[in-house]
């Protein structure tokens, strides 16, 4: 089954980088069988990370798989309240998308991220 990848900040950068593969490249997050959103919205210094413009080809994503049933994976370290916040039609379709299969990982980061197993 094919799966795109799609890291949010490498993955926007790209998308800035050249407008003229915009719609192409949208496109194509839009058709894969499985699209994974990796870091949504990934925050700095505990901001979230979330221009308009980011936000705006993020729902337009979203929405498309949204409404013709295609399967998202998607990982944040934000949790659901603050990715509604963010704006509320994008987080409510991911929600409504995702809820029967949502995890949620909680505890300090030794604990619960791989890269830092036995740190301490």
């Amino acid at each position: 089954m094919p799966v795109l990848y799609f890291p949010f900040v490498e993955g926007f950068n790209d998308l800035k980088q050249d407008f003229a593969l915009l719609e192409e490249k949208l496109n194509r997050m839009k058709q894969i069988e499985v699209l994974f959103l990796d870091d949504l919205f990934k925050p700095v210094g505990g901001k979230p990370r979330a221009t308009e413009w980011q936000i705006e080809q993020t729902y337009a994503v979203i929405n498309y798989r949204y409404l013709n049933h295609k399967p998202i994976l998607l990982s944040s370290e934000l949790d659901v309240e603050e990715i509604v916040a963010i704006d509320e039609a994008l987080g409510t379709r991911i929600v409504e998308m995702c809820q029967d299969f949502l995890v949620i990982l909680k505890g300090n980061s030794f604990d619960i991220n791989h890269r830092l197993e036995g740190m301490l």
